[in-house]
């Protein structure tokens, strides 16, 4: 999509960058994530370039005493003198959790335990296992299933789903099929831990309103306190949004109990297995998806036809998060991100920018 593809293009410079460091798990995530958010033929090309360089250092023999180094780049090949890069307790621990498939035993959690004991243990895992600090092998993907597990359940929402049908069951519909990002479990411990992992960098949103309704409603119990802030929204905004939000959210709130029970959504977000007949909204010509039994399914005069406001609210949200991430990397750039334009038209508010 044309709007991502600034950001992709920042990716592919981080992943150049890191690729030039000689840190090829970075580069390789980098690179894949710019090719996904937009594909171009740079982005190919140095995932080729991370690939062979990758295959080269496991065919290459390890240095001796005898022989020089050729090439100053081998950093990738430890030496016998250098210490191990992880220890074996780690790779044990790794492997451990790769090997649970229930959500609760991958947190180690009881299946009562409190949002406080959650979220502790969580941070506990989430600090043991980053990959900027666990350098076995696949920890960065037992931290993503950390990750995963804990944004399941911490949503009630999603919780209770998840304790009803298990990991894919009927109702499984996070964000209607909508995957923002390839590093969300990196978005996650932004959050929890008020910036970016292992480093001094901090962004803030003004979650006091609309602008964060969803995330609000979900997750207020674990939120932190938030000093500071990239952009919010006037104060006169904030003294009408409890009223604002009781209108917008009670047909909202009706509508999402009649069909939440259902064996499967009347649209989603992506085409996708059954969902493949196109559609649009009136207003703002947004693109959905339902499936070919619609008209059949939902008549006329169906409530579940009305869903062009549920549609849309998927996509404020969408933009909403993808904002808070551009504004992330925007770094002091005059530039306003294109998904935070892109909400502003959706959802009919302003940001101040800072």
């Amino acid at each position: 999509m044309e709007a991502n593809k600034d950001e992709a293009l920042q990716c592919l410079k981080k992943a150049r960058e890191a690729f030039k460091a000689g840190d090829m798990n970075k580069a390789r995530r980098f690179a894949n994530k710019s090719k996904k958010m937009f594909a171009t033929e740079e982005a190919d090309e140095l995932i080729q370039k991370i690939t062979d360089h990758c295959t080269n250092s496991e065919d290459k023999p390890q240095p001796n005493a005898s022989r020089p180094n050729p090439q100053p780049d081998t950093t990738e090949t430890p030496t016998n003198d250098e210490e191990p890069k992880y220890t074996e307790d780690q790779k044990e621990a790794v492997n451990k959790i790769l090997k649970c498939k229930d959500y609760y035993d991958i947190l180690g959690v009881s299946r009562d335990c409190t949002d406080s004991e959650l979220k502790k243990q969580y941070k506990k895992l989430a600090l043991q296992f980053h990959p900027d600090k666990n350098n076995a092998p696949k920890a960065d993907e037992a931290f993503k299933k950390i990750s995963k597990a804990y944004h399941v359940l911490s949503d009630p929402d999603k919780k209770s789903n998840y304790d009803r049908f298990g990991e894919e069951g009927p109702n499984h519909r996070i964000n209607h099929g909508f995957h923002f990002t390839d590093d969300f479990e990196f978005d996650l411990f932004r959050q929890m831990f008020g910036g970016d992992p292992f480093n001094t960098r901090n962004v803030f949103f003004y979650g006091g309103n609309l602008f964060d309704m969803r995330r609000q409603h979900h997750h207020h119990h674990h939120r932190p306190h938030r000093s500071h802030h990239y952009f919010q929204t006037d104060a006169t905004e904030q003294r009408g949004s409890s009223f604002f939000l009781l209108l917008f959210a009670f047909p909202l709130l009706v509508f999402v109990m009649s069909f939440i029970f259902s064996s499967s959504p009347p649209y989603s977000l992506q085409q996708a297995g059954s969902y493949s007949v196109r559609k649009e909204t009136t207003k703002h010509k947004l693109i959905y998806y339902v499936q070919k039994s619609f008209n059949t399914d939902y008549p006329k005069n169906h409530q579940k036809r009305q869903i062009e406001k549920m549609v849309l609210q998927d996509y404020i949200d969408h933009y909403r998060d993808q904002c808070s991430q551009d504004m992330f990397w925007r770094k002091g750039k005059k530039e306003v991100p294109k998904s935070c334009t892109r909400f502003e038209e959706l959802s009919g508010r302003k940001i101040r920018y800072r």
